[in-house]
């Protein structure tokens, strides 16, 4: 299966999900939220379909770190590698940005799965001590 990445600001993404019905398969989500008009959100697609997503904030506390607040599959694309293309796609695009990547704690399936692809991200060069938790 073929994937694609792509940038979109969190109004923009938000209002595809509502007109798509997609609320219900994309979890975490937080539809209202304060946050939605700064989020950008890293899309992963195979074809039209939305395989997974990404959130992005920036940190009122400190404009050096993006916070990552959520990253999820849809559930007919889990174990196809999407978590692993999203995750990287988030770090090269904060750090290429000049900022560091916080991610916040995970749920249990993000500590079981999503927690050793960011582990694996901060042993590399480029993303060395640029992953940080979020605070």
């Amino acid at each position: 299966m073929t994937f694609t990445l792509e940038i979109i600001d969190g109004p923009t993404f938000y209002q595809e999900v509502y007109d798509n019905e997609l609320r219900d398969k994309i979890k975490y989500l937080s539809h209202g939220s304060f946050h939605v008009g700064q989020e950008t959100d890293i899309v992963c697609r195979s074809g039209r379909q939305v395989a997974g997503v990404a959130g992005l904030w920036p940190n009122p506390y400190d404009s050096n770190i993006v916070w990552m607040p959520f990253l999820t599959v849809v559930e007919e694309f889990r174990n196809q590698k999407v978590a692993t293309m999203l995750a990287r796609a988030v770090a090269e695009y904060v750090v290429g940005k000049g900022q560091s990547l916080g991610v916040s704690s995970y749920t249990p399936d993000g500590l079981k799965y999503l927690a050793k692809v960011f582990d694996r991200l901060k042993s590399e060069p480029n993303f060395a001590g640029r992953i940080v938790k979020a605070e």
